[in-house]
């Protein structure tokens, strides 16, 4: 597609690579006259500038020349440091000048733009070239085989690349070699190629055509491979382009023929070895491989011969050819439409006129309208294949599983052939490492050795404390050593009680027995009728004011075997009525205790009311005491609260002789004999003397007898959580372990306190709740990092693995937020190439499309034999391996949650045993 014309008749040069924006130089053609027939000579500078849409270029500078020029090279010498920013511009004259020219004098307007001048050879100079390697290297060819060598740093004194060559000839061009900087070819009309080695200052060799019918008219080196090189022929019996190989000179090695004239000039693209213009008689432009002798594009032009097409080095894209109808066209191979080109013919039409009718009306014509019903603008095809500055030079991509798949060109001389590697990347190495032992783990079994190599490791106390709670769970007795882990050793503690009793029976306390105390009557009772006499009065003061002993006569007659072993008895019971009545002094007792205690007077059995009118008598008709013999019980009803409750003992009304102990503040009596009551009494009287009770142990001591440790949790201070998680451990019942340890970790995971809320994965790691031990550490570690997430992965599948031991189970469902976490887990595996280990974690029991979809581009990936391994790795690890019997532990049962059926013989007191030994139960 056409882009921009110049209308000069004139040779042509790019401006060099290096330089910006480009230019193209235009010098007067030496015996070529435009249509003014004028012999005016000069140079003139044009700006590439693509951004315009019109054809014209701008020009940018001129310089009125005495010569014309055959040939004209654009170099960069001195562009760096030799002071020629624009670098130099060689003409060849028609009068055997080669003339140097400073470009940026000329379009700054100056008039010393010449640099340096000669006029050495004998006859004009049609051939001009600039060594790409030494840009200070020019090589000029004339009349008689004149070549001469060039140094623009002393320009006065050119070198030869040798002798002559005979017969003596024109020189029609030269061209330095592409890749060996001291080869020069050089090639004349009789269609004879000579090669120069200036090392050797010699001619090494010559390569003709052995029809010797070429006259040839162009000479290029191959751009990649050295020995390489075309020649194209003017003659129109032979329009062609011979491709020669030095190695093998004795003939052409491709011969590319589609002209139908005689080709004027040819141009290889340096930026890609695979396209050669050529322009001939035929008036045609085309554009070859050579190294297939295909025709690859035709550009559109007129119906005039192009004598000189270049290349653009700036853009290898853009190519200029000029022509013998006085144009420079600036065409693009990559395609486009001529419709800018028509429309910019019919307005070189419509100004000629002046906007004016030619036929001498003086009426303004209207804006030229293209006919309607044109043909539409022609479309150029575009290259038959990439041009190489568009192909990839390399080519790399990465692939599912961490694979690099690169792609390279071979380079240049080897024969074309397509390389792909592929290769695997591990940026992970650490991670990577860390998961392999973790596999290792899970093959062997051998949990126990790995959370102790964590232990050994961590950098962290709170690290080392979590890696601790989880090997507990493959210990023989996983609640004890918990509760070591807490503080609390048995071991340590039964040393403590041991050294305490040591102590206490060396030196026993001397225990203060207060004296009785009087009974106050009860409310609503009259148990002491009035008093007819003074005397009398006092009798029976005397009477109701009797002590419990006395009125409630149930101790054996004295015996002097046994007087003695009664008496720390009768002590230790008096100090511990002193120590109930201390704890209803200590605190006030609300409303709740005045609702449940039970008024006597509503509960008193129909044999104690019948006693109440009647029972109590003068003092005249109290008979004496009767002696009791040895050995005997004297069962005295009397009615006082000793009395009551001896008649109801004596009628087998529990219920209320446990009410009057209650009223006498006699707590021990009462719950003595609640036990004999049975369960339900028993429980009832434990309720209530918790909530008369009040001291700093009083819930405790309800939570243990109650088994109710969902108050303790609720509200016990988050500064104690280890107390209140060492009490769950030792009390819990096995099915509700995990929830209460839910619960106390469901309470300091809303603490704000940071160090609060990570402890609170302790009692997740306890209850065995894998999900909310995920949600827990995310909320305290940053996830994001690989390391980071290998570490929730080890405590999870740690975990995951002592819970299916403990409780003999199949694997639990798994929560979004854990398929999440191993998704991501998978994820990373297989980008680093661990596809295999990758899908193992993959949930099994999720319907998640996400996760679906990943196992099945793994399974892909690792092929059918493959996911039929993986699958019964699988199904083996799924299976739970035969394991010995764990012991957990089993809380004891308090004496008194069980009511005795009768009584019993009074037995030596046991060893109290805090740990038991059981088969495992669903403790997790």
């Amino acid at each position: 597609m056409k882009l921009k014309e110049i209308s000069r008749t004139a040779i042509q040069s790019w401006s060099p690579a290096q330089h910006h924006p480009i230019y193209l130089a235009t010098g007067t053609s030496a015996q070529q006259l435009d249509a003014s027939f004028s012999t005016n000579a000069s140079l003139e500078f044009f700006e590439l500038d693509l951004s315009e849409p019109s054809l014209d270029m701008k020009s940018c500078g001129s310089f009125s020349s005495p010569h014309r020029y055959h040939k004209l090279v654009w170099g960069p010498f001195g562009m760096d440091d030799q002071g020629h920013p624009s670098g130099v511009l060689i003409a060849g004259g028609e009068s055997g000048n080669v003339i140097l020219y400073d470009p940026a004098k000329i379009m700054s307007g100056q008039s010393d733009v010449i640099i340096a001048e000669s006029d050495r050879h004998t006859g004009p100079v049609r051939a001009l070239d600039v060594n790409p390697f030494q840009t200070n290297l020019v090589a000029s060819g004339g009349n008689e085989s004149e070549i001469y060598i060039w140094d623009m740093n002393s320009f006065g004194s050119p070198m030869t690349p040798g002798p002559k060559t005979q017969p003596q000839e024109d020189i029609s061009c030269v061209s330095w070699n592409r890749q060996v900087q001291h080869i020069l070819a050089s090639a004349s009309p009789s269609g004879r190629a000579s090669v120069w080695d200036l090392r050797k200052n010699d001619l090494i060799i010559k390569v003709s055509d052995h029809s010797n019918r070429m006259h040839c008219s162009g000479l290029a080196w191959n751009p990649e491979v050295a020995t390489q090189l075309v020649l194209s022929s003017e003659d129109d019996r032979m329009p062609v382009i011979q491709m020669w190989d030095l190695r093998f000179a004795t003939s052409p090695l491709k011969i590319l023929e589609h002209h139908t004239r005689g080709i004027l000039a040819i141009a290889w693209s340096l930026a890609d070895p695979e396209l050669l213009l050529s322009c001939g008689k035929d008036s045609r432009i085309l554009c070859w491989n050579p190294n297939t002798a295909e025709v690859l594009y035709e550009l559109p032009t007129s119906s005039q011969w192009c004598f000189d097409i270049q290349w653009c080095p700036r853009n290898p894209a853009v190519l200029s050819a000029a022509g013998f109808d006085g144009h420079i066209d600036i065409y693009s191979i990559m395609g486009g439409s001529s419709q800018a080109q028509n429309q910019r013919q019919a307005d070189q039409i419509s100004n000629s006129f002046g906007n004016m009718d030619p036929f001498g009306t003086g009426q303004t014509l209207p804006p030229l309208q293209l006919p309607q019903t044109a043909a539409p603008p022609a479309t150029v095809n575009p290259l038959k294949k990439p041009p190489k500055w568009i192909r990839r030079p390399v080519g790399a991509s990465f692939a599912f599983g961490g694979k690099l798949v690169s792609l390279e060109n071979p380079k240049p001389q080897q024969p074309t052939s397509h390389l792909v590697h592929i290769s695997q990347v591990v940026t992970e190495t650490e991670f990577l490492k860390r998961s392999d032992q973790l596999q290792a783990t899970l093959s062997s079994g051998r949990f126990v050795d790995f959370c102790q190599e964590k232990i050994d490791t961590a950098e962290s106390e709170f690290d080392k404390t979590v890696w601790a709670f989880l090997k507990a769970n493959f210990e023989s007795d996983i609640r004890s050593k918990y509760l070591e882990l807490l503080g609390y050793s048995k071991e340590e503690l039964a040393l403590k009680i041991s050294e305490a009793l040591e102590k206490t029976s060396e030196d026993p306390p001397k225990l203060d027995v207060p004296p009785p105390t009087s009974l106050q009557p009860l409310p609503e009772l009259s148990l002491v009728p009035p008093a007819d006499t003074p005397e009398t009065a006092f009798d029976l003061i005397a009477a109701a004011n009797l002590q419990p002993a006395a009125m409630m006569d149930l101790n054996c007659t004295p015996d002097p075997e046994t007087e003695e072993s009664a008496e720390p008895d009768g002590a230790a019971n008096s100090e511990l009525d002193e120590n109930m009545g201390l704890c209803l002094t200590e605190e006030d007792v609300g409303e709740k205790q005045d609702e449940d205690e039970i008024p006597l007077n509503e509960e008193m059995t129909p044999s104690v009311e019948l006693e109440e009118t009647s029972a109590i008598q003068t003092p005249a008709e109290i008979p004496p005491p009767v002696p009791t013999p040895a050995g005997g019980v004297n069962l005295s009803i009397s009615q006082d609260v000793d009395g009551l409750i001896t008649q109801a003992l004596l009628t087998g009304d529990f219920e209320g002789a446990v009410e009057l102990c209650f009223h006498d503040n006699r707590m021990a009596d009462s719950i003595i004999l609640a036990i004999a009551g049975g369960a339900e009494l028993l429980e009832k009287t434990q309720k209530k003397y918790f909530t008369r009770t009040h001291s700093k142990i009083t819930k405790l001591i309800s939570a243990v007898v109650m088994k109710d440790w969902h108050d303790i949790l609720k509200t016990c201070d988050l500064q104690n959580w280890k107390e209140a998680l060492a009490a769950v451990m030792t009390y819990a019942q096995p099915e509700e372990f995990s929830s209460l340890c839910d619960l106390l970790g469901d309470r300091l995971e809303a603490s704000e306190d940071a160090l609060l809320r990570s402890q609170a994965c302790l009692c997740y790691i306890c209850a065995g709740n894998v999900e909310k031990l995920v949600s827990c550490w995310s909320g305290t570690q940053d996830g994001r990092c690989p390391l980071s997430l290998q570490d929730l992965v080890e405590k999870v599948v740690v975990l995951r693995h002592a819970v299916e031991l403990t409780q003999r189970s199949g694997p639990a469902a798994i929560g979004i937020l854990l398929v999440e976490k191993m998704s991501h887990y998978a994820s990373l595996l297989a980008s680093q190439g661990s596809l295999s280990t990758a899908i193992t974690y993959l949930p099994d029991n999720t319907n998640q499309v996400a996760v679906q979809q990943h196992r099945e581009r793994l399974s892909r990936a690792l092929g059918q034999q493959a996911t039929a391994a993986v699958t019964q790795t699988q199904r083996a690890s799924s299976q739970l391996p035969a394991h010995q019997t764990q012991q957990l532990y089993n809380p004891p049962q308090s004496a008194a949650a069980v009511p005795a059926p009768g009584p019993t013989p009074a037995s030596a007191p046991a060893q109290p045993q805090y740990y038991q030994t059981v088969e495992p139960p669903n403790l997790m």
